[in-house]
């Protein structure tokens, strides 16, 4: 009941623009005949929870809009796949259909015609989430294949990030998808918390030192603002260029404890032993928490 009457602050907003809107504890449900009015009314919200460090659950989040038959045709490469792709098995959900993975590896690959087959079907413009999202599963092995589709990928369905990210360790031109994210992130979008630090975890796993690596490292710190999970994630990647090792040196020297100022601490790590210790000592003195942190980091 605490946290009922805690998310009244998003209810009581005079910004939300949708015909009606429906909450329970921390479910909400949105409710217009304008998608466009839907969707940024989602993005409002996001915003104002992240105010608070709180995010929205990708996997609870649902948009429904379902036009056509792209269900059915799914369904139907699904059953074509049976033979083929052995460990994957369809199962009922209160949701619809979902696919899980029963066994570790695949022992046949896709047919040239059915990798063309479910590819055509992430063009399709009524495509839902869900369905992207399934069949980026059964093209994880064609991750190179997908890059053109990625930036299509990434406008329209801002909650599979995170499969994303899987799919962009096997992508092999690391400068085309470096080309992508940066050209994503300089388009003007209202963007996730959720999506923001799922693209800094692929720069930092995934693109590490490619061009336009430290500018759009840059341009999430910009972009997160309001989003201190995101912007974390940033200051949390031990890079010293770009401008990242003053921006950390600032909030370190404040003394203040939050998550940016522990993230800022982990992010120094690689610098050198003195110059770390230095600044470290003094943000240690700040509470108790920035004293164990420091003392974490200076153990690593």
């Amino acid at each position: 009941m605490i946290g009922n009457e805690f998310l009244k602050f998003v209810d009581l907003s005079g910004l939300l623009k949708s015909s009606s809107i429906v909450r329970f504890m921390d479910d909400f449900t949105l409710f217009d005949n304008d998608p466009n009015v839907l969707k940024q009314d989602f993005i409002y919200i996001q915003q104002l929870l992240g105010k608070f460090a709180l995010n929205i659950n990708p996997s609870k989040t649902h948009y429904d809009n379902k036009v056509g038959d792209i269900s059915t045709t799914l369904s139907k490469i699904k059953e074509s796949l049976q033979e083929i792709v052995v460990d994957y098995k369809a199962f009922p959900t209160v949701s619809g259909m979902e696919v899980f993975e029963t066994e570790a590896e695949i022992e046949n690959s896709l047919s040239q015609e059915q990798v063309d087959g479910l590819m055509s079907l992430l063009k399709e413009d009524d495509l839902e989430e869900s369905d992207a999202d399934l069949i980026l599963g059964f093209l994880r092995s064609h991750s190179d294949s997908l890059l053109d589709l990625l930036p299509t990928l990434l406008e329209k369905f801002p909650n599979i990030i995170k499969h994303i990210y899987s799919i962009c360790s096997d992508i092999k031109d690391k400068k085309s998808l470096s080309r992508v994210i940066n050209s994503f992130l300089k388009s003007e979008i209202n963007f996730l918390e959720y999506q923001l630090f799922w693209i800094g975890a692929i720069l930092e796993d995934h693109l590490a030192g490619v061009d336009l690596y430290g500018d759009s490292l840059i341009k999430i710190y910009e972009l997160s603002s309001e989003f201190k999970i995101a912007r974390s994630k940033i200051l949390e990647i031990p890079e010293q260029g770009y401008g990242l090792k003053e921006i950390r040196d600032d909030l370190l020297k404040t003394g203040q404890s939050d998550w940016l100022s522990w993230s800022a601490a982990m992010g120094s790590r690689t610098l050198h032993t003195d110059e770390r210790n230095y600044t470290l000592n003094y943000f240690s003195k700040g509470s108790p928490m920035n004293f164990l942190i420091s003392s974490g980091v200076k153990k690593l």
